[in-house]
């Protein structure tokens, strides 16, 4: 039931200057708090400069958010209720990069220049060049389809390493795993599987070290990576519930929980910031400067960082 609208006539008593003037400041600061409000909310698709410490928002209509991943100059992301890849850079804002994209979460670029991608509706594992055309990397293991591949990481060597946990779909492995296709042989290795859901995944530049979030156990462990492709020396790196995570230069892990969270390289939290929304992941890239990019479940973030983060 809607309530009828009252029409409210505001007089101002021009005969008693006071009024006018403490009228005309009421204005003045209801105009200020406006600019700021409308100044904060997400309405631009294209970034024109963000200074250190600034988090800004250049889009806002996704329906699910995830796998942001750098690729060819610009960012790619996916949004899994509109099962749709999307491009975003700062000179054409937010494009479509592929339409039925399989229920395509996480996202990560290949040496050979192609995007790797989690189809998690499709249960699969593919590689789509600049031209769009996909080839498959593994969709079964042990004669079974995955689950719902989720995220993943490329090694150094070529190795790709992503989790299969349920969260929408149906379980149709033995358990919910963290699975290596060795690049040498293009065969798959079961590497972990005894995580209750796991979840984002991330490992060093040096492709010694894998970093695995277990969401359903709400910590993030860290394993070191063998030659041939199998984990080891697991060891509980935070207690904290993330879903994507990322890596800088120098080593520092950033989650996606409640907050962005920065740990250093022995897990201690360094710093955490807050970000509109359900954070979902995040990608670190250095060009000229270091910045943050960060999904959630209806807009891409950016977060510039700095000496002071």
């Amino acid at each position: 039931m809607s309530t009828p609208i009252q029409h409210v006539k505001i007089q101002i008593p021009f005969s008693q200057p006071g009024s006018v003037i403490k009228s005309q400041r009421a204005f003045l600061v209801l105009m200020v708090i406006l600019q700021l409000f409308l100044g904060s909310s997400c309405k631009k698709d294209v970034v024109e400069s963000i200074s250190e410490g600034e988090l800004q928002c250049v889009v806002s209509d996704l329906q699910f958010g995830e796998g942001p991943a750098f690729y060819n100059g610009s960012l790619y992301f996916s949004d899994i209720k509109a099962n749709t890849i999307y491009r975003w850079n700062e000179s054409s804002g937010k494009t479509i990069f592929r339409e039925n994209s399989g229920g395509a979460n996480g996202l990560y670029s290949s040496s050979e220049g192609n995007l790797v991608v989690c189809e998690g509706g499709n249960k699969r594992i593919v590689s789509i060049d600049p031209s769009q055309k996909v080839t498959l990397i593994t969709d079964s293991f042990g004669g079974k389809p995955y689950n719902e591949p989720n995220d993943l990481w490329i090694s150094p060597s070529g190795n790709i390493y992503f989790t299969d946990p349920v969260f929408t779909g149906t379980q149709t492995q033995d358990g919910l795993n963290v699975y290596c296709v060795l690049a040498a042989t293009g065969s798959v290795k079961k590497v972990v599987n005894d995580l209750v859901k796991p979840n984002g995944i991330i490992g060093n530049s040096a492709g010694t070290l894998l970093y695995v979030a277990d969401y359903g156990a709400s910590k993030i462990y860290k394993y070191s990576i063998s030659s041939d492709g199998s984990l080891g020396n697991k060891q509980l790196f935070a207690s904290v519930q993330a879903d994507g995570l990322t890596i800088d230069n120098d080593g520092n892990l950033y989650a996606a929980s409640t907050e962005v969270l920065k740990f250093n390289t022995n897990g201690v939290l360094l710093k955490r910031f807050q970000v509109p929304g359900t954070i979902t992941n995040l990608c670190y890239m250095k060009a000229s400067t270091e910045k943050l990019f960060i999904t959630t479940h209806t807009g891409l973030y950016i977060e510039k960082l700095g000496l002071t983060f």
